[in-house]
C-alpha cells in the first residue's frame, strides 16, 4: 500500500454517534456526549471511540480518496490548516490502518463482510445448508455431509493472513489429539479454493448464558438445581481437556454448548495450545473477550510487557468470571469498555457481593469464587478439578438454593414445585372476556373488520373460544355466550364481508370454497361443537350434517388451512364428539372423512419423496405436508379408517428434511425458496414452523410407539422454544409455540414444558399487538391469546384451538390382532374402534 493510495471506509463500518447509545452502554465508556463509536461488525478489531472533529475527518473516507486529498478536503470544509491537521490525525490514521478500519479502496477488506458460499453450494464436496458464524478470517457453515449427515465446516476467508492458516493447523492438530469426549469429533480437514478448512461433527446446544439466563428465570429450586449442575459440568469439561493437558485459551460463553440434557461440549481450538514444554504446540498468541483475562495477563499489557501464555490457573480464573456471569446475571465487576480501564479493573478490582447484584448474600459460593479468582494464581484452587470439588462442597445437590431477588423468597409462586402466575395475563383475560358481552360494542354493532364470520378471524372464531373457555371454567354462563356470537356468526353467512377481505388477500380465489378456517363450513363446524357441550344433539346433528354439505363441495387444494386436508381434521373433531354408537346421520360425516383421506393420499401416492416432489414444497402444519400427515392421523385416531400404506415413508421423509439448530430441529419452510440471506426460511411458529410440527411427531408417537418420532417431537420443542421472534399470536407467534410446549407437556408429563408454556403465554400477552390484525382474530388476535392463557389454568386439558384433539372421548384406535395400528378386516376384534367401519 502506498501513500498515494485511495482508501475507504469498509462499506459495513459503523460511526455512530453516543448520544444515541444506550444509556447502560454510555455508563462504560469514557466518553462525551459530542463523540462518536467506530465499530464493524464482524471484524475481531475493538470498537474505538472518537471526538467528532475525528469523526468528520473519517467520513471523508466513504468514498476512496487518498489521505492527502481527504485531508485537504476536509481541512477547507472547517477552514483550517491541512498540515496541522494532518499532523494531529495520523497517530488515528496510522492505527485505523494497522486494525484494518481503513483500507484500500481496491481490496477485498473495503467489501461487507459477507458469507462466501450460499444455500446448495458445494464445499469441500459437501452440500451447505446455512452459514451459521462469521468473522473477517474465518466462517462456519452447517453443511449436510455423506450419508445425509450434518456437520460443521470453518473455513478461513479469503487473505485471511498466514497466522489464521496456522490457528487452522494448530486446531486441526488438537483435535485429533482430544477424545472427542468435551470436544467436537473432528471428521476432515484439508484445503479447498486455497483456503483450509477443517469439518466436525455438528454438537447440539446453546451458549452458556442463553442455558443459565432459563435456569436463572424459573426462580424455583429446580432452577437453581440447575444451575449449580450447569456450572459444575462446565468445569468437569475443562477440568478434563485439561487433564489432556490442552489449554483452550479463548474462554466465553458462545464456545461453550449446552445441550438439551446438560451436557457440555467446548468449541472453536484456533488459539488453544498443548501445554508440554516439548511440543510444536506449545505456543499460541493470545486472544479472547477482555472480560474473562486474568489479572496477569492485565499487568502484563498495562506494564507493556509480553503476555504470558494461558495456563490453567489462568483458565480458572476466566472460568470463575463466567460462573459469576452465569449465576449472577451480570459481571464480576462494572467493567469499563475503555480497554486499558478494563484491564486496570481485572488487575486490581475485587469481586463485587452477589448483593450489589441485587441478589441475596451466597457466602459459600461466593467465598469458591473468589477464591478461583485471586489475583496471584498461587492462592487459587491447585486445578480446575479442585475449583469444581469445592463448588459442590458449598452446594449440595439435595439442597442447592440460588439467593433469589428481593421480596422473590415471599412469592408463594415460584416456591419448589410452583409454576409462576402473571397478573398480566390474567387482566388480558378479564378484558377480552369482557369485550365479548352480549352488550359490548362488539357485539352489538358488529364486528368493525372483515371477514366477520369465519373461525380464523370473525364471530364464529369468537363462538369457539369461548365455547373453549367455558369447558375449562365448566361455566353454562360462557357456553351460552358462545352459543350467541355462532348464532350471530350464522345470521351474517351470507354476507360478502363473512369470509373475505381483499386487503388482506382473503377472497374466494385464495382461500377456497371448503376451508373450515376461512368458510362457511367452519361456522357450521363451531356450531356443532358448541351443540355438543349443550347436550343439544338435534342441533348438533343438522349442524354437521350442514358442514358435511359445506366441506364436500370440490376442491383441488391439498392444505390443511385452505385444503382438503382441513375438511379431513374439521371431519375429525367433528367425529369426535359423535356418540359412540353414532345417529342415524353420522354415516355421511364418515363417508366425507373416509373419501377425503383416499383422495389425498390417491393424490400424493403418485408424487416423489418429498425432498424431489416439485408440485408440494411447502413442508409445514397450514400449508404442507406436515397438514396432511397430521390430518391423516387425527382421521385414523377419530375413526378407525386405516393408515395408508405410504404414512410411514412420507413420515421418515419429512423427518430427514430436518436441520439440527441449537437444541433441537427445525425445518425450512419451503424447499427449494432459498432467502435473500442465502439460506431457507424457518419460523418457529405454528402455520408454518416447528411448532405445527411438535403436534405430528406426538401424534406419530401415540400411533406407532417408535421413540424416533418423541426425539423428534423433543427436538422440534426446542426449536419453538429456543427462536427469538416476538410476534404475538396464535398462527405464527408465540402464542402457537406456547400451545406446541403444552402438547409435549401433555404427552410426556415434563413439568419444565408446562413452565416454558407459561412464559411464553406471558411474552405474547406483553408483547406489542400489530395494528394491521383486528385483536378479535382468533388466530391473528388478542382472542387467541386470552384462550391460551385460560386454558393454562387447566393445562392437561389444553388443545391448539381448532386443530388439537379436545378430548372428548371418541374411539382410539388400538393395536388389532394382527399387529397393526389398524386393519381392513370388517369388524375385527383387535381393533377398538371396528364399530366404525
Amino acid at each position: 500500500m502506498a501513500f498515494t493510495d485511495p482508501m475507504v471506509l469498509p462499506a459495513d463500518l459503523l460511526l455512530i454517534p453516543v448520544a444515541e447509545l444506550a444509556d447502560e452502554v454510555r455508563a462504560q465508556l469514557e466518553c462525551d456526549d459530542q463523540d462518536y463509536a467506530l465499530t464493524r461488525p464482524l471484524a475481531r478489531t475493538p470498537s474505538k471511540i472518537v471526538d467528532a472533529q475525528a469523526a468528520a475527518l473519517l467520513k471523508e473516507f466513504r468514498s476512496p480518496k487518498t489521505i492527502a486529498r481527504a485531508v485537504v478536503d476536509f481541512s477547507r470544509a472547517c477552514k483550517a490548516d491541512a498540515k496541522q491537521t494532518l499532523e494531529d490525525a495520523w497517530p488515528l490514521l496510522e492505527n485505523l490502518l494497522q486494525s484494518r478500519l481503513l483500507v484500500p479502496a481496491d481490496s477485498d477488506a473495503a467489501n461487507r463482510i459477507l458469507p462466501s458460499f450460499r444455500l446448495g453450494d458445494r464445499l469441500a464436496g459437501h452440500e451447505v445448508i446455512q452459514c451459521i458464524h462469521m468473522v473477517e478470517d474465518s466462517e462456519l457453515y452447517q453443511v449436510r455431509a455423506d450419508g445425509d449427515h450434518v456437520a460443521v465446516l470453518k473455513m478461513a476467508r479469503p487473505n485471511s493472513g498466514q497466522d489464521v492458516r496456522y490457528a487452522f493447523a494448530r486446531e486441526t492438530a488438537l483435535l485429533r489429539l482430544l477424545d472427542g469426549r468435551v470436544n467436537p469429533a473432528l471428521l476432515e480437514a484439508g484445503v479447498e479454493q486455497e483456503m483450509p478448512y477443517l469439518l466436525t461433527a455438528w454438537c447440539p446446544g446453546v451458549d452458556a448464558v442463553t442455558a443459565a439466563a432459563e435456569l436463572r428465570q424459573q426462580g424455583n429450586e429446580d432452577g437453581r438445581r440447575g444451575l449449580v449442575a450447569l456450572c459444575s459440568a462446565i468445569l468437569d469439561a475443562y477440568a478434563h481437556l485439561h487433564s489432556q493437558d490442552v489449554i483452550h485459551s479463548d474462554i466465553h460463553p458462545h464456545n461453550i454448548l449446552v445441550d438439551a440434557d446438560g451436557a457440555i461440549k467446548l468449541i472453536d481450538y484456533g488459539f488453544a495450545r498443548l501445554d508440554r514444554p516439548d511440543s510444536e504446540m506449545a505456543y499460541a498468541p493470545r486472544v479472547g473477550i477482555g472480560f474473562f483475562y486474568e489479572p496477569e495477563f492485565a499487568e502484563a499489557f498495562l506494564s507493556h510487557a509480553t503476555p504470558p501464555l494461558s495456563s490453567k490457573q489462568s483458565e480458572q480464573y476466566a472460568l470463575a468470571s463466567l460462573l459469576y456471569l452465569l449465576l449472577t446475571g451480570t459481571h464480576y465487576l462494572d467493567f469499563s469498555l475503555e480497554r486499558e480501564e478494563m484491564l486496570r479493573q481485572i488487575a486490581h478490582g475485587d469481586p463485587l457481593p452477589f448483593t450489589s447484584r441485587g441478589l441475596s448474600p451466597w457466602p459459600e459460593v461466593e467465598q469458591v469464587l473468589s477464591r478461583a479468582l485471586s489475583k496471584a494464581p498461587a492462592d487459587r484452587f491447585p486445578s480446575v478439578a479442585d475449583f469444581a470439588a469445592a463448588l459442590r462442597q458449598a452446594v449440595p445437590a439435595d439442597r442447592a438454593s440460588l439467593p433469589a431477588a428481593p421480596g422473590e423468597a415471599a412469592e408463594p409462586s415460584r416456591a419448589a414445585g410452583k409454576l409462576r402466575t402473571y397478573e398480566p395475563d390474567d387482566r388480558l383475560l378479564d378484558d377480552v372476556l369482557l369485550r365479548l358481552e352480549p352488550s359490548s360494542t362488539l357485539f352489538t354493532s358488529g364486528l368493525p373488520n372483515a371477514p366477520t364470520g369465519s373461525i380464523n378471524m370473525g364471530a364464529a372464531g369468537i363462538a369457539y373460544t369461548l365455547y373453549r373457555i367455558a369447558f375449562v371454567r365448566q361455566s353454562a354462563r360462557l357456553l351460552s355466550l358462545a352459543d350467541l356470537w355462532c348464532a350471530k356468526a350464522l345470521r351474517e353467512i351470507d354476507q360478502d364481508t363473512a369470509f373475505s377481505n381483499v386487503e388482506m388477500d382473503l377472497t374466494p380465489a385464495i382461500v377456497g370454497r371448503i376451508s373450515p378456517y376461512h368458510t362457511q363450513s367452519g361456522v357450521f363446524a363451531v356450531q356443532a361443537l358448541v351443540s355438543h357441550a349443550q347436550g343439544d344433539l338435534m342441533t348438533q346433528e343438522a349442524a354437521v350434517g350442514a358442514f358435511v354439505v359445506a366441506a364436500g363441495a370440490p376442491c383441488d387444494g391439498l392444505d390443511l388451512t385452505l385444503g382438503r386436508s382441513g375438511t379431513l381434521l374439521g371431519c375429525s373433531l367433528l367425529l369426535d364428539t359423535v356418540p359412540s354408537q353414532g345417529w342415524k346421520d353420522d354415516s355421511p360425516l364418515l363417508q366425507l372423512g373416509h373419501s377425503v383421506m383416499k383422495g389425498i393420499w390417491e393424490q400424493i401416492d403418485a408424487y416423489a419423496p418429498i425432498p424431489e416432489c416439485p408440485e408440494l414444497r411447502n413442508l409445514g402444519i397450514a400449508h404442507g405436508w406436515g397438514g396432511l400427515l397430521y390430518a391423516t392421523l387425527r382421521w385414523h385416531h377419530s375413526s378407525g379408517a386405516a393408515l395408508p400404506g405410504a404414512i410411514q415413508e412420507r413420515l421418515h421423509q419429512l423427518a430427514g428434511c430436518a436441520e439440527p439448530i441449537g437444541r433441537g430441529t427445525r425445518w425450512p419452510w419451503e424447499l427449494g425458496q432459498p432467502s435473500p440471506d442465502g439460506g431457507y426460511g424457518y419460523m418457529p411458529g405454528w402455520c408454518n414452523g416447528t411448532a405445527g410440527y411438535v403436534y405430528l411427531w406426538t401424534l406419530a408417537h401415540r400411533t406407532f410407539g417408535d421413540e424416533a418420532y418423541l426425539q423428534l417431537a423433543e427436538q422440534a420443542t426446542w426449536n419453538a422454544w429456543e427462536e427469538q421472534p416476538e410476534i404475538d399470536n396464535l398462527c405464527c407467534g408465540l402464542a402457537g409455540r406456547a400451545y406446541a410446549l403444552l402438547n409435549l407437556y401433555k404427552h410426556t408429563g415434563e413439568r419444565a414444558w408446562l413452565e416454558r408454556a407459561r412464559e411464553l403465554a406471558h411474552r405474547a400477552v406483553v408483547s406489542e399487538r400489530s395494528p394491521e390484525m383486528p385483536p378479535h382474530s382468533l388466530y391473528k388476535g388478542e382472542i387467541g391469546i386470552a384462550l391460551l392463557v385460560a386454558d393454562l389454568a387447566n393445562p392437561e386439558g389444553a388443545a391448539m384451538p381448532f386443530f388439537e384433539e379436545e378430548g372428548w372421548p371418541g374411539p382410539e384406535a388400538s393395536p388389532c390382532s394382527d399387529g397393526q395400528a389398524s386393519c381392513d378386516t370388517p369388524n375385527c376384534p383387535g381393533c377398538a374402534d371396528a364399530g366404525r367401519k
